[in-house]
Order: C-alpha cells, then structure tokens, then sequence
C-alpha cells in the first residue's frame, strides 16, 4: 500500500507536526518534553495512517491508485506572476507554522494539519473501460474518505476520554476541507459536497467539546444537510415571493 516514499512523507509528518504540537511556551523559555514530544509523533502517525489508508481504500474501491506527497506548488496564487521560477512553495510548512503562531497569539487551539495532497492514477481494471481517466468526483470521494474516517477515530477517542488526540483528528479533518490542497479536490469535485463536508467538519469542531461524540456527528450532519438545501434553495430561488 505504501512506498518508501511514501514512507518517509508520513514518517517526516508526524515527527515534525509532533514536535510542533509539544512546544510549551512559558514565558520566554520554550520547554521540551522527550516523553510528550514521542507520545505526540506516535499519535500523529496514527492519525495520518488512518487517514491515508481510508483515502487508499477509497481509491481501491473506486479501481485507482494514489500517492501521497507533500502540500506544496510552484505558485503563491492563481495570478500568472505568481509563479515562482524555481522550486516550489512548501505549504506543509507554512501553513502548520503560520498557524501556530496565530493560535500563540489568540491563545486558541489551532493548528493546519493537512500537509498532504495526492496524485491519482487508474488502475489497469479501469483503463479496460471506455471512460477510464479518473473524475473530479472521483477524486473528490477519495479525499472525503481519509477526513470522515479521522472525524470517526476523533469521536472514538473522545468517547474514550482523549479529547486533546479528538481535537487532532477535528483539525486534520476541517484542514483537509478548507481549499487549500486536497480541500480543493473537494472544491473541484462537486459544491455540494463541499458545502456539506465544510458544514460538517466545522460544526464538529465547534461543538465537539461540549455534547457526546454521537451527538455532535447527528447534529453536524443535520446542519451539514439543511446548509446544502438552504444554498441549493436560494441558487433555484426556493421561497422566492
């Protein structure tokens, strides 16, 4: 299922966004913990593996094959002088980094933890087919995949009483949708679906700490629902007098 490659790209995640994750600031000393700096890498690998392999699968059952690769571009925008003329710009550093020192300013729980995007391929199954090039939909399904299944392992962590790994999950699966990288695969793939996985995710993440796991899905997914129906009534002018 997965490549060196790939390997090293979740392996490098984890251990960079676990170090991000365990700086304390107290006062103006920053204070590492060996212990906290491990337990966080094991647990944001978890987290990637789990949403990796849901997105893999999803690829799987849609006869297509994917690889991971680090968020980055070769331009800051959609202007054409925005292009860089060498390299690419790394936003799975920026975005993580940038974050975090907002999140230090405001005193928030915030972190951008979705560095990956992926490129898809058909599998030879598919290619035997007329149309065999894989769509927006598609692709968009397959990103939608690795976000519900960490939305899943957040609630099962909560319910265990691990709400600061739910938190993690929360944000690795609001990030995932905002467009930005694979976001924009949603974006592309269908609006309706993004609408409905943006409504989702970010009434997760507001309500996540305050009702039970179970509750907190049925509402966002409720919310999720109406905010689709709503934005569809008023593009067909619904309730127009």
């Amino acid at each position: 299922m997965f490549d060196k490659k790939e390997l090293g790209i979740l392996i490098g995640a984890s251990v960079f966004l676990g170090i991000l994750i365990s700086i304390n600031l107290n006062g103006t000393i920053l204070s590492f913990e060996f212990l906290d700096i491990l337990k966080n890498i094991i647990v944001m690998n978890i987290i990637f593996f789990v949403f990796v392999m849901a997105e893999k699968a999803a690829a799987n059952l849609l006869e297509c094959r994917i690889k991971i690769r680090l968020l980055e571009s070769e331009r800051l925008s959609y202007q054409p002088i925005a292009k860089l003329k060498k390299g690419k710009f790394p936003w799975w550093l920026a975005l993580p980094i940038l974050t975090y020192l907002v999140a230090l300013g405001f005193k928030a729980k915030l972190l951008w933890l979705s560095i990956f995007n992926f490129d898809t391929e058909p599998k030879s199954s598919r290619i035997k087919k007329r149309f065999f090039e894989p769509t927006e939909w598609d692709i968009a399904i397959i990103s939608l995949a690795g976000t519900f299944s960490v939305v899943l392992l957040g609630a099962i962590a909560n319910s265990f009483g691990y709400s600061d790994y739910a938190l993690l999950c929360t944000l690795l699966a609001l990030s995932s949708v905002i467009p930005i990288g694979q976001g924009l695969k949603v974006f592309f793939g269908s609006k309706w679906l993004f609408i409905f996985s943006i409504v989702f995710t970010l009434t997760i993440f507001l309500l996540g700490f305050i009702l039970e796991p179970i509750t907190t899905i049925i509402l966002s997914i409720i919310f999720a629902i109406l905010a689709v129906f709503f934005l569809y009534g008023h593009q067909s002018k619904w309730g127009k007098r």
